[in-house]
């Protein structure tokens, strides 16, 4: 087997076991590998490259120790990569920190993600969100970032796709958030399918009756106020404790945005008026379907790869105060965070903002609508 930034951390454990043992003894960081969890979900798809990043050691030295534990178990020899490591990894975060500058600086889409093809053959999420942070650090401005933000993921669609979201055993958070996710696009759906009847037909016989679908489908829609509060107060603190918070405040202006245009949304329900009806309509279904993507393809990887088991028994507390948005309440999940102050939302599910004041509780769905 070939040790390089692409060596597969499951395929590379699934050959050599003993392995596990040897990273998790070698740094704290890696003991985290230990978690079946993590080796189901982040592990299926984890490079070398991002394992080094995790434990925060540079990964020629990671390929080196691992070289030298397999043949010192097996006696044989292994096969490196003529490129040192560190310097592929160092030259792919550097192409993709450029390809964003000059998205920022209006280059055009297509040719962007042509480059992106041609110079990167794969990106995860973790690696999107982190290179965000970086270019903020350096920086480019929050508002920048969360202004094209949506172009972003255009320009990295292509290598995203490639990533399967990350799964979770039932009841654990991601899996929740997750389900919510499947029960908001059938939502979407819903809408959508009668958003294209009366742009065909503003004024159509069935018009009555499809103001008043939409009436209760938004209302559903705004189910997703819990959704986002879930993030706001449970993924995004833990991320920033962890020194990530680029991707985190670009994503809750967003939500924030959301919630403005579903307001405008009910609103042109409200007046009857069935061309503002489809205009409002479009624009905000099409950023919540943004979100899922983002969620999925970019901030749940980095929960991830962030977050131990003491983190995800936190956030399930906080989950089960919050409440659900579409799907019945999750099954019990075992971990117990441990005893001291816990990072949750109060009793009453109220909601830090930004600016580290709280959210008014949202007693009913039509908060965010």
């Amino acid at each position: 087997m070939v040790l390089d930034a692409k060596t597969k951390l499951d395929e590379l454990l699934k050959t050599y076991p003993f392995l596990l043992d040897f990273l998790a003894g070698r740094s704290s960081k890696f003991d985290k590998l230990r978690n079946p969890l993590l080796r189901k979900t982040v592990g299926k798809l984890a490079t070398l490259d991002q394992v080094a990043a995790m434990g925060d050691v540079p990964l020629d030295d990671l390929v080196a120790a691992i070289g030298g534990e397999l043949r010192r178990v097996t006696g044989g020899p292994v096969e490196k990569a003529a490129t040192p490591a560190s310097a592929d990894r160092a030259a792919k975060k550097e192409v993709l920190k450029n390809i964003i500058r000059d998205l920022h600086r209006g280059g055009e889409v297509e040719a962007l993600k042509k480059r992106f093809a041609e110079l990167v053959h794969d990106v995860s999420g973790a690696e999107i969100g982190a290179m965000e942070q970086e270019l903020i650090e350096e920086g480019l401005p929050e508002t920048e970032v969360r202004r094209l933000c949506d172009v972003h993921v255009k320009v990295f669609e292509d290598a995203l796709a490639a990533h399967a979201a990350p799964g979770a055993v039932p009841g654990h958070p991601l899996r929740t958030l997750a389900e919510e996710n499947r029960a908001l696009e059938k939502v979407l759906a819903d809408v959508q399918s009668i958003l294209d009847h009366l742009e065909a037909e503003p004024r159509h016989k069935d018009w009555p009756a499809d103001r008043a679908r939409l009436t209760a489908l938004v209302s559903t829609l705004a189910e997703v106020e819990k959704h986002y509060l879930k993030k706001e107060n449970q993924l995004f603190p833990r991320l920033e404790d962890k020194g990530v918070s680029g991707p985190s405040k670009v994503m809750w202006a967003i939500h924030d945005d959301v919630r403005a245009h579903l307001k405008e949304f009910r609103k042109a329900v409200e007046l009857a008026d069935a061309e503002l009806a489809v205009r409002t309509g479009r624009g905000v279904l099409q950023e919540m379907r943004d979100m899922i993507t983002k969620e999925e393809k970019i901030l749940f990887p980095m929960c991830l790869e962030k977050f131990d088991d003491a983190d995800w028994a936190r956030v399930k507390k906080g989950e089960e105060e919050v409440g659900y948005a579409w799907v019945p309440p999750a099954p019990a999940w075992s971990l117990e965070p441990p005893a001291g102050r816990i990072h949750t939302v109060a009793s009453s599910a109220s909601g830090r903002r930004r600016d580290g004041s709280w959210r008014a509780p949202p007693g009913t769905a039509a908060e965010c609508a």
